[in-house]
């Protein structure tokens, strides 16, 4: 049966549909990780296979909504403003506090697109893998393409989802490369998290803004923080945002930032 299911009951349903997935062990591990820090991840199957990963217990509305969601799904509360035109709202003690029937309800009475669960992001989305699957590239491996002149000395570049490495200065393809250690979670992120931290990179001016984070979502929707993201990124000038496309070797859209809107 398709569904939500937390990950206690996912586990039971995984290991009877397809124990010897790797997606399913993947899936695993991100909901371990998570679990850790206290959130719990929802997993919605289609058949056999992942539909998507959500937060439990958050949604995603659009600003002009916010009110109406309250009063479809019987109460909740804001969490927070998250980025301008999108509010995480949680709708906890709501007659409909799961996140799968407050959307139902809110497709039916406003309209699709109004809200969306908070989507689970990997930056290698083929099967929800962490960036070292499947193996890790090895430090003295030699860069490819190989290595030219320095042309990129002076440029800036803002990576949101994996940040820079510890030790980027032992790789070859990386000498030269300076600045802050900055890392989300190892392996996947929130759409919640991700576009707070976009939003604050236009503020830095950097040159290039790089982002590997995708996936797939419910219904196929553009993922909404990214969307309003990519609103205010429209009437920036001097930054190049490049994005991960087609990593799912498949025909359902991948979102991430861009969305329909894409070069190349």
């Amino acid at each position: 049966m398709n569904g939500p299911v937390n990950s206690r009951d996912w586990r039971d349903s995984e290991d009877r549909k397809w124990p010897y997935s790797r997606a399913s062990a993947q899936v695993r591990l991100a909901a371990d990780m998570y679990a850790a820090a206290g959130v719990t991840i929802g997993v919605h199957l289609n058949g056999d296979e992942v539909d998507f990963l959500y937060e439990e217990g958050t949604l995603l509305v659009r600003d002009a909504y916010v009110d109406q969601v309250r009063v479809v799904v019987g109460g909740g509360d804001v969490i927070d403003g998250l980025i301008g035109g999108v509010t995480h709202y949680s709708p906890a003690g709501a007659r409909m506090a799961t996140v799968t029937e407050a959307l139902a309800a809110i497709d039916s009475r406003i309209g699709a697109g109004a809200a969306t669960p908070n989507h689970v992001l990997s930056v290698s989305p083929v099967h929800l893998c962490p960036e070292t699957e499947p193996e890790a590239v090895p430090a003295d491996a030699a860069p490819l393409p190989s290595l030219g002149p320095a042309a990129g000395s002076g440029v800036s570049i803002y990576v949101a989802d994996t940040g820079l490495l510890a030790d980027a200065g032992s790789h070859r393809g990386l000498a030269g490369v300076t600045g802050e250690e900055e890392k989300l979670a190892e392996a996947t992120d929130g759409t919640a998290e991700i576009p707070p931290y976009l939003d604050a990179a236009l503020g830095f001016g950097p040159d290039i803004i790089s982002l590997s984070a995708g996936g797939t979502s419910r219904n196929d929707l553009p993922l909404l923080g990214f969307e309003m993201f990519w609103e205010r990124y429209r009437k920036h000038k001097g930054t190049v945002l490049v994005t991960a496309a087609g990593n799912n070797s498949g025909r359902r859209p991948f979102w991430h930032i861009v969305g329909t809107s894409r070069v190349g």
